[in-house]
């Protein structure tokens, strides 16, 4: 499938020149593992059309990529499982005794894709010491939709998983259920209850204490595509969607959780990698503040997509991979430190830089420009569905050329650290918008490539309507404001800075 593409994206080099075309035939280079020659596209698209920020942010990621791959650590031994098939098949927990996984194989239900003419998935288990068979899941989680990525919870009792599809619906989102098992038998799943309509749900997560629940959506309101939230559970039941920072979340897309002790590891398509997914680790320092991703490198990466890390130890585990190499569409491998290893991976501390092996370190401002949709499109004081991007939006940061929004919205500059930037982004037929943004010191960054990403979001001017201020409080018989009310004329304090020809009536 990768040479296909690339045959295609040369065809469409040889009738014109274009940026995005010479980005995408590197990145299907890099599927291939063949990150030098990706490397060498970059250059030439620098040559052609000029050293643009986003061309010399991918020539940063393709160099610190070959960087990794010289580094490949060879006291990671890696194995791919004989039960993978030349369908997909990716593992996402381990429980007991037992490795629980999705795959489109065939299966009884016997209906097929649209998108990819395999059949739907469903949830399978084998037993980790005998992994050479696996056998589907009973009772009545599986059905004629696709169900994946089950999650239980340490007791094995109760798990959570995706089921995209629904009865009588010809579009349907992707949800995440939960169902209890009795007797061996998994009963009815229920969909969990802080679930909105059109928004689409992955990768369910709960942890050992069954307090918080972590899953990837593309929520409105989140910094890209998919991003990562919590929720927490109470004798109320579960709280309201949380965001994770951006330091976590970036404008691109962020999935596939797993976690392990004080670990959670995701893989995203944005942050500094091999190509495709990578796969990442965050913890939380003794603020309670999420730590900066840090890439897994190879074994764990590589061209492909690289996801679900499931750690059964410190020293050994499995994950999933599209990598040239596997059987099929994704395959699962495991993996083992060598006895020798000492060192534990991810979980160590970072080593002291000293000045001989300094990283020239590069930080890059990714800024996402996006939009109110409301449920009716001419009335900006109906219900709000979501946010789109907004393209073509002129955006002015501070010491920098004026830019403009692409497709989605995003505009990618190369910054420095320790600085405080405003940004201004305005459109005709929309408010200007405006925001701070500080860069944290060099020593903050642990990686050679590194991403603040910020979400602005501006308002499309609406003629001859009027526009209600909500959560505007007084108590009884009082002219004073309550503090509830501060939020809401906050957001009517910027819009008439930053514009300041609107007026009031």
């Amino acid at each position: 499938m990768p040479d296909s593409a690339v045959v295609w994206y040369k065809k469409a080099l040889e009738i014109a020149d274009d940026e995005l075309a010479f980005i995408n035939l590197a990145h299907e280079y890099k599927k291939t593992e063949n990150h030098q020659l990706a490397f060498e596209t970059l250059e030439n698209s620098k040559r052609v059309l000029g050293n643009s920020q986003l061309i010399q942010r991918e020539i940063s990621i393709c160099r610190q990529a070959l960087e990794l791959i010289g580094k490949n650590d060879q006291q990671i031994v890696t194995e791919k499982l004989s039960f993978n098939t030349g369908f997909s098949e990716f593992a996402s927990e381990i429980n007991s005794d037992k490795i629980f996984l999705s795959s489109d194989r065939n299966n009884d239900h016997k209906t097929r894709y649209g998108w990819t003419g395999n059949f739907f998935y469903d949830i399978y288990f084998s037993n980790i010491s005998k992994v050479n068979t696996i056998e589907l899941l009973k009772g009545s989680i599986n059905s004629k939709f696709n169900e994946s990525s089950p999650a239980l919870t340490r007791d094995g009792k109760m798990m959570y998983f995706v089921r995209c599809g629904e009865e009588d619906r010809e579009l349907s989102n992707c949800n995440i259920y939960f169902t209890r098992i009795d007797n061996g038998i998994w009963m009815e799943p229920e969909k969990m209850p802080f679930q909105k309509e059109g928004v689409n749900y992955y990768s369910p997560r709960i942890t050992d204490d069954g307090s918080r629940l972590y899953f990837a959506s593309d929520l409105s309101g989140g910094q890209g595509g998919l991003d990562i939230y919590y929720v927490l559970k109470s004798d109320n039941g579960w709280s309201d969607p949380v965001r994770l920072p951006n330091t976590v979340n970036t404008p691109g897309n962020e999935n596939f959780l797993t976690l392990w002790k004080n670990e959670i590891y995701f893989s995203s398509d944005f942050l500094s990698g091999l190509g495709g997914y990578d796969i990442f680790s965050t913890g939380m320092d003794p603020a309670n503040n999420f730590t900066p991703p840090q890439n897994l490198k190879p074994p764990f990466n590589s061209g492909g997509d690289d996801f679900n890390l499931i750690k059964t130890s410190d020293s050994t585990g499995f994950f999933s991979s599209s990598r040239i190499v596997g059987s099929g569409l994704d395959d699962i491998y495991s993996y083992r430190l060598l006895p020798e290893y000492k060192e534990v991976l991810v979980e160590k501390k970072p080593e002291e830089k000293t000045d001989s092996v300094k990283i020239n370190k590069k930080l890059f401002l990714a800024v996402k420009v996006m939009e109110n949709v409301y449920s009716d499109p001419n009335d900006p004081n109906s219900k709000i569905l979501g946010k789109k991007p907004v393209a073509d939006a002129v955006i002015r940061i501070e010491g920098l050329p004026e830019a403009t929004s692409d497709a989605n919205g995003v505009v990618i500059r190369q910054i420095g650290f320790d600085e405080s930037i405003s940004i201004t982004v305005g459109k005709n037929g929309y408010l200007t918008g405006t925001q701070t943004v500080t860069a944290e010191k060099e020593n903050y960054y642990s990686e050679e490539l590194n991403t603040v990403n910020i979400r602005i979001v501006i308002e499309k001017i609406y003629l001859d309507k009027e526009i209600v201020l909500r959560n505007i409080y007084y108590d009884f018989d009082k002219w004073d404001l309550r503090q509830e009310s501060e939020s809401t004329l906050n957001v009517l304090y910027n819009i008439l800075k930053n514009n300041p020809s609107t007026k009031l009536i």
